[in-house]
């Protein structure tokens, strides 16, 4: 209070002088030495210097940037997070020598195939899974029985020859000799016969073939009626008169 206003501006005072005589400068950068080329900088010191009266200005003090700066690298490198520094570098260290040496010192190089051995070792595996061809045709019969009987959209039973049955039942309402039950007993009675090849052939066909009947009623219609029927009204044809020759 009582202080004189030296120079203004729009947000406010910036050279104030107080009843002692103290001139206050609200930006020391206005009295900056490197401002001195500045008209209006020059022209401030011109007018401090007239005022004072005399040809020396001292500066008590300034104020200028003063702040608490926060700085990540200075944090992380004091007490105590200088110890999580140093144990993740370690942890990264120890990770890169793992990763170089994952693997393992490289393999030699070795020839494309393995030879006769790899061919025995593949044919024994196949004879090890491999099954008789009987009970192949008994394990066919059972999926063949088992597609049907969802594919027709039957009611669910328990037991495999109850399924058999339900087919049965449409292939004689579709005029399509049953043969569902009859094919599951066929690949019972073949199944323990490890060398009756040509019955289990035959068993396969005729299940393969009673499941394309089933599943194409409209072939199956059409392959009932082999009879040709003959037509309503037969017509005689007769041989063409021979033109008599002059």
């Amino acid at each position: 209070p009582g202080a004189q206003v030296m120079l203004d501006s729009a947000t406010g005072a910036v050279v104030l002088r107080d009843a002692r005589g103290l001139w206050i400068v609200s930006d020391p950068d206005l009295l900056h030495s490197f401002n001195l080329h500045r008209a209006d900088h020059a022209l401030l010191w011109e007018t401090l210097v007239r005022e004072l009266g005399s040809d020396t200005v001292a500066i008590d003090e300034a104020f200028h940037g003063h702040g608490k700066v926060l700085s990540l690298g200075d944090a992380l490198g004091r007490f105590p997070a200088v110890f999580l520094v140093v144990q993740a570098l370690l942890l990264i260290f120890l990770l890169v020598m793992l990763g170089s040496r994952r693997f393992g010192p490289p393999l030699e190089e070795q020839d494309i195939g393995a030879g006769p051995r790899e061919a025995i070792a593949v044919s024994a595996s196949v004879l090890a899974d491999g099954q008789p061809l009987p009970r192949l045709v008994s394990n066919y019969v059972i999926e063949v029985v088992q597609d049907l009987h969802r594919r027709l959209g039957l009611p669910d039973v328990s037991s495999l020859h109850a399924r058999a049955e339900r087919i049965d039942e449409v292939a004689k309402h579709r005029r399509i000799p049953p043969e569902a039950r009859r094919l599951l007993d066929d690949a019972a009675r073949i199944a323990p016969t490890l060398k009756n090849d040509a019955e289990a052939w035959k068993v396969a066909r005729a299940a393969h073939a009673f499941r394309a009947k089933l599943l194409e009623p409209a072939r199956a219609a059409r392959s009932a009626n082999t009879d040709p029927k003959p037509p309503a009204n037969p017509t005689k044809t007769s041989p063409p008169a021979m033109q008599e020759s002059a």
